[in-house]
């Protein structure tokens, strides 16, 4: 195996990461040409509805999954035998369905007793039935695309994707604008999506492998992976729990607390644009990747993961950065005003997925040392700091709270799980560099709100502006290396690139 070098690791994740960005990219574009459609079949309450069983359904998946494709991946490595990793395939996605199918039948049988919890109506009871039911075909669906990741086949993920996008996009007119099904036309939508998906991608994998499971690699999948569970849980918990609190917290009528539980996820809908087009498609190709590359335990390789992790959260930071400065203004342009005010909570989203994006990249250690019981005890102090942030603030600002919420716990999250990671495999990680990134970021925010022209567009341009300012900031306050600057001028002018080093 030849020794891994900063360039050409960059230059596999970036070509990687705009393949794995193409699909993401579309059903971003697509979807948010449709804000302005759905927001006027789609009340604000009902849009809360949706979000609320969004969290059950979420949660639900992460459980029945028991953290199996994540051992997947951490196993795959170990052996260069085909015949070991074909088997290993098998076993995750016939384990996993196998065992997870009785638990997905209690679930349904008590469903009935979810709603009052979630705060909706019992009209909504078959609605969480489905939902339930897409969240055990997602879940079959994600394990397909997460082998196919793992085995680098980025064109053919890219295609499975833009399929799935096409799909949902010609599903979601019909039900919600021809037929006008609201967000049971959504459901009804993701349902069939799911399902074709997970079946296809099930049917040519075992097709493929053509191996029978090992209930021996099960166990062994199973004892790293369960430890895992609670910690994906409080993950999600904290993505999704903030909406849950505003409808149990929040005093007035159901509806007008619906409505605010729908304007706060309409706002981290677009909030997480910076998940969905920066760090899922980076690391769809490099999660794999950086294990593969952390188990050689080389000096040179934990110099290109702190590199790696520099440059990947810049991108990540200058998309959150113009976000936050336009969305005011765009949203004005182009939606319903009955969700203008989703704005507010967006640019504490956005940056709180640019700092979740860093556990990613901090948590090295634990999947390398198999100490996954730590992200547990992590992830549930994370989930308390949330709540308790919400308790102290959601009667005081309202959604604000959560937005609030989820960037402190997000922080305190991606903060232990560095203290833990470093103790087990240390990473020189360049610090001063994003404390750099992150002090530009906010100043240039901080300008933008200065900014507030008579017209709409003007003010969004001056906005977007000096959202573009980032890089030509970080220039004067030095946070690039000589020897970096030499090589993106190589790039530039088309010389050959030089090995990037301090």
């Amino acid at each position: 195996m030849s020794s891994p070098n900063l360039r050409t690791e960059l230059r596999s994740a970036g070509q990687h990461s705009l393949v794995y960005l193409l699909g993401p990219a579309l059903s971003k574009v697509i979807g948010f040409l449709l804000i302005p459609i759905y927001t006027r079949f789609i009340s604000p309450a009902d849009f809360g509805v949706m979000s609320l069983v969004d969290v059950c359904m979420s949660i639900t998946m992460m459980f029945l999954a028991m953290g199996v494709g994540e051992s997947m991946v951490r196993f795959y490595y170990e052996t260069s035998d085909q015949k070991q990793r074909r088997q290993l395939v098998a076993t995750v996605i016939c384990g996993t369905a196998l065992i997870s199918l009785p638990t997905m039948v209690v679930i349904l049988l008590l469903a009935g007793s979810y709603y009052s919890m979630l705060g909706i109506s019992d009209e909504y009871v078959n609605y969480l039935r489905l939902a339930l039911v897409s969240a055990w075909l997602s879940m079959l669906a994600e394990i397909g695309l997460a082998y196919l990741r793992m085995r680098y086949f980025s064109r053919l993920f890219t295609t499975v994707i833009i399929f799935q996008v096409v799909m949902s996009l010609a599903l979601n007119l019909l039900f919600v604008v021809l037929w006008r099904q609201g967000i049971w036309g959504i459901l009804y939508s993701t349902l069939i999506v799911q399902a074709t998906i997970a079946v296809l991608l099930t049917v040519v994998i075992l097709f493929q492998s053509r191996a029978k499971p090992s209930w021996k690699q099960l166990k062994q999948l199973l004892s790293f992976g369960l430890p895992l569970v609670p910690s994906v849980v409080t993950l999600q918990l904290s993505n999704y729990l903030n909406p849950l609190l505003i409808r149990w917290m929040l005093v007035g009528d159901p509806v007008m607390v619906l409505a605010q539980v729908g304007l706060f996820a309409a706002g981290q809908r677009i909030g997480v644009v910076v998940n969905r087009f920066v760090t899922v498609p980076f690391n769809a190709f490099w999660r794999p990747r950086r294990m593969e590359l952390a188990l050689q335990n080389t000096g040179e390789v934990k110099r290109i993961l702190a590199r790696v992790c520099t440059y990947s959260t810049l991108v990540a930071a200058q998309v959150a950065l113009l976000l936050s400065v336009v969305i005011e203004d765009l949203l004005r342009l182009v939606i319903n005003d009955r969700y203008w005010d989703a704005w507010r909570v967006v640019p504490i989203i956005a940056a709180a997925y640019v700092v979740l994006g860093l556990e990613h990249h901090f948590s090295v250690g634990m999947y390398y040392g198999r100490k996954t019981i730590w992200a547990t005890w992590i992830g549930m102090v994370s989930l308390v700091t949330m709540v308790a942030i919400n308790l102290v603030l959601l009667p005081l600002i309202g959604i604000l709270a959560g937005a609030i919420a989820t960037f402190v716990g997000g922080a305190v999250r991606v903060s232990l799980i560095l203290m833990v990671s470093q103790r087990l495999y240390k990473i020189p990680f360049e610090f001063r560099r994003i404390a750099c990134l992150a002090i530009c970021c906010a100043m240039l925010f901080g300008l933008s709100r200065l900014v507030d022209l008579e017209s709409t567009v003007l003010t969004l341009a001056a906005r977007g502006a000096c959202g573009c300012l980032l890089v030509p900031l970080l220039l004067v306050s030095r946070f690039f290396w000589p020897t970096e600057l030499n090589g993106f001028h190589d790039v530039l002018t088309g010389h050959r690139l030089r090995t990037v080093t301090k």
